[in-house]
């Protein structure tokens, strides 16, 4: 059996993903640079390179002797304060339940600086590992080949339903520390594994899936409630002639019937427009000739996601006695596929 995900990226959903974590990334180094200046600042000196390596934390003496050198004044010997006082910034003021003196002197702790310094290289290395992740990632296409498999690993399901290849899961180099299953209870999480918990229905949906807390769960298990969650849907055999098929998904497209997804992909049904009309349609296609009479609904199944679990047969028997709203577009629409 051939499945897809189910979504308005269809199998395209993970670079979808991949990219909001490349801007999120971006935005990190923005904001580490800011960062920097804010070190250098309080360092009052020329910082060690902040390359790939961690360099030596500087010492409190050399943090001290730069204070010294440019006229600060030791409060303690790890607080220094400003030669003069520098006005306070009017936001603070304003926030002040207390009646704040226009002018202070600006301390530096070397606690602070110390505590900053470390984590600054802490952050900027996880985001060097989650960058990494992402281009192992999306070095692999991704398909959903694994669900031939007897089984899945925890964190393989939920690749598959990100639309991430499993197989980048191999390089344990970078994927290490990356483990999904029992998220709240890990000690240790990597930048990867957060923004999923924070950013993506699918790894908040499989977290609250008691039964899959376990090693290794069967795969026949993972498609049946993947399908009920409407994450994936099994493609079944297509019949149409593709000169047809072709005529019948440009038109829909173009007419915004179905949610953009490329033509050998399921076409979903708009959600502006009700299975009511997805049954007209089909019942009219087959009226018309264009596609087999049949049993019509079998027909187009490997075709078009219907909104709904009403069985598209049984909304058409209401549909005998009155027209939904929008017919008089699909009568357009059947006579453009049909001429």
């Amino acid at each position: 059996m051939k499945y897809q995900l189910l979504s308005e990226f269809g199998n395209e959903k993970g670079e979808f993903y991949l990219e909001l974590m490349r801007l999120e990334i971006a935005e990190d180094k923005k904001n580490k640079e800011q960062q920097w200046g804010w070190l250098q600042d309080n360092f009052l000196g020329e910082l060690p390179n902040n390359g790939p390596a961690k360099p030596d934390t500087p010492t409190i003496e050399q943090w001290s002797d730069n204070h010294e050198n440019s006229g600060w004044k030791a409060v303690k010997s790890d607080i220094y304060r400003n030669p003069d006082k520098v006005k306070i910034s009017s936001i603070r003021a304003k926030l002040s339940i207390n009646k704040t003196p226009e002018y202070e002197f600006e301390l530096h702790h070397y606690s602070d600086f110390k505590y900053e310094f470390e984590r600054w290289f802490e952050e900027r290395n996880q985001d060097v590992t989650w960058k990494y992740q992402i281009k192992i990632i999306s070095d692999y296409k991704f398909n959903c080949n694994y669900l031939k498999l007897d089984s899945l690993s925890y964190n393989e399901m939920l690749f598959i339903l990100l639309g991430f290849s499993p197989i980048a899961l191999k390089n344990e180099a970078f994927f290490i520390n990356f483990e999904m299953l029992g998220y709240k209870k890990n000690t240790f999480r990597d930048n990867l594994s957060e923004w999923l918990m924070r950013n993506t229905l699918e790894a908040n949906l499989l977290y609250q899936k008691l039964d899959f807390q376990q090693e290794r769960v069967e795969t026949f298990k993972f498609i049946d409630w993947a399908q009920s969650k409407k994450l994936l849907v099994e493609l079944g055999e297509r019949t149409l002639h593709p000169n047809t098929e072709s005529t019948i998904y440009r038109e829909l497209l173009k007419s915004e019937y179905i949610n953009n997804c490329e033509q050998n992909e399921i076409w979903p049904w708009s959600k502006s427009k009700s299975d009511s009309l997805l049954a007209y349609f089909i019942l009219h296609l087959s009226d018309s000739g264009i596609i087999p009479i049949n049993n019509p609904w079998k027909t187009m199944k490997p075709y078009i996601l219907q909104n709904g679990k009403t069985r598209l047969s049984k909304l058409r028997d209401r549909l005998k006695n009155t027209n939904p709203n929008g017919y008089r577009e699909i009568d357009e629409l059947i006579a453009r596929i049909n001429s």
